[in-house]
């Protein structure tokens, strides 16, 4: 890292001090990337928990309660022990257990469970009459999560 010089000698410009020793911007790209993967795998599981749930557009109970199940035991485990203990997939995956790549698999698997349940539960709180509105004048599945 290169190291800061003032412009002037007498007074350091000290927002760029502590911003530039502060934020270390390949890991601040790196977070952003995370939350991109983690959110995009959370909306596509919560769309297919939705749609197999009871009460869904094309309910399938073995899939909506193995999935449920995963999410909720993954969602149980504090981050630092899930780190540990998908170690060995993460080491399978990537390569190896320690370092960035390493640990932003891990916090993508952990982190999808929180995004699939705001996206279940933000789906379930559409109105049924509006579903049925959309249905009588011919909206196919894929319509209607698309809207």
């Amino acid at each position: 890292a290169r190291k800061y010089k003032p412009d002037r000698k007498y007074k350091p410009d000290a927002l760029y001090v502590i911003c530039y020793y502060t934020i270390d911007w390949r890991y601040f790209n790196n977070g952003i990337g995370i939350s991109y993967i983690f959110n995009f795998f959370g909306i596509f599981l919560g769309i297919i928990l939705v749609m197999t749930d009871k009460n869904g557009l094309s309910p399938h109970p073995i899939i909506h309660g193995v999935l449920a199940k995963i999410t909720d035991i993954i969602r149980s485990f504090p981050m630092m022990i899930l780190i540990v203990a998908i170690a060995p997939i993460t080491r399978f995956f990537i390569g190896t257990k320690i370092g960035v790549q390493a640990a932003i698999f891990a916090i993508v698997i952990g982190s999808t469970p929180f995004a699939t349940r705001m996206t279940e539960n933000s789906l379930n709180t559409v109105d049924s009459q509006l579903i049925k509105m959309a249905r009588s004048i011919g909206a196919s599945n894929f319509k209607l999560y698309l809207k």
